[in-house]
């Protein structure tokens, strides 16, 4: 089976194409932006036979052939976004519009003769409804975060464009944490060290996070590909609701020297720090508010072999691989 997996240098991507080539059952191919990208994955196993194409989701013309043969896409990519948007206009411009589009170009140009799922990366935000309650029927359709829109928008295209033709599966996930496994540190992955090293010490915000390990949603994600227990449709994938003192205390487990905070600041200044402080459109930072409410009983009931992981396992495993970066 032929598989196009989008997004591959990013955290997640890179986790999945891991877990793809430890199983070795798929015809992997991979959208990188050059030569170099291809380098980041030169300790994977297996990584021989898959196979790089050098090009951006919008040149289609570069690998139309291939997605033409492809029985199935895992679609983890966003619109790169190196600064910050101005205006709404910007917002739909450089964001919204460019996720969508990235949609409709993948699933306008499949096979639909043998074309049979297509795999979405979204947030557990987008399900968010006015009671901050996240369940699969629900659309944040009015959300002020514009990557939290992109996402919603992206979404419902792959439902239209599927229709009876072939099955979408959105993955909702939460926040993602978890070792980078690439030969160089992540985006994501220096967001998440800069969590857990206490930047603004001796302060500390205080927000509430959707807790997931990285390689459980990797692993969702290819559970998805052709397990019937995981049917078209939407699936929120978390593990618990976590606050961030509940992070640094569990970390200090593993290293000694790390500044506890001497103060947390109060819930309702948060959002102004986290305007201010934070690149509202990075996906690690898209979780704010302190009082939301999360179902994840559908993605465990779809399938009996997941057990999240837990989360003084996950910070083991940061604090192993910043270790590593540190030598």
């Amino acid at each position: 089976m032929k598989i196009l997996l989008t997004g591959c240098t990013g955290f997640l991507g890179s986790h999945i194409l891991y877990h793809l080539c430890k199983l070795n059952s798929y015809e992997v191919f991979c959208l990188v932006r050059s030569h170099t990208d291809i380098n980041l994955f030169n300790k994977f196993p297996n990584i021989f036979p898959v196979r790089f194409i050098i090009a951006d989701i919008l040149d289609i013309n570069k690998y139309k052939h291939v997605i033409y043969n492809c029985q199935m896409i895992i679609h983890t990519a966003s619109p790169s976004i190196t600064s910050t948007l101005l205006d709404e206009n910007e917002e739909n411009s450089k964001l919204i519009k460019p996720s969508i589009n990235f949609v409709k170009i993948l699933l306008e140009n499949i096979n639909t003769q043998i074309f049979q799922r297509f795999i979405f990366t979204s947030t557990v935000a987008s399900g968010f409804n006015k009671e901050n309650i996240s369940l699969e029927k629900h659309w944040n359709l009015n959300s002020e975060n514009p990557f939290i829109k992109s996402k919603v928008f992206a979404e419902l295209e792959a439902f239209k464009i599927a229709k009876n033709n072939f099955s979408v599966v959105c993955i909702n996930s939460g926040a993602l944490f978890g070792a980078n496994i690439l030969s160089k540190p992540s985006k994501n992955f220096k967001h998440i060290k800069q969590i857990i090293t206490n930047p603004d010490y001796p302060f500390c915000l205080n927000y509430t996070l959707p807790f997931v390990d990285v390689d459980d949603v990797a692993l969702f994600h290819i559970m998805a590909l052709n397990n019937p227990r995981i049917p078209s449709g939407r699936f929120i994938f978390v593990n618990k609701n976590i606050e961030l003192k509940e992070i640094n205390n569990t970390y200090s487990k593993f290293n000694k020297n790390i500044k506890q905070p001497m103060l947390y600041i109060l819930k309702k200044t948060t959002r102004f720090l986290i305007d201010n402080h934070i690149n509202q459109y990075n996906q690690q930072y898209s979780f704010d508010n302190n009082k939301y409410k999360i179902n994840n009983s559908k993605s465990k009931k779809s399938n009996k072999f997941i057990t999240y992981t837990n989360v003084e396992t996950t910070l083991e495993k940061i604090h192993k691989c910043i270790s590593n970066f540190n030598q």
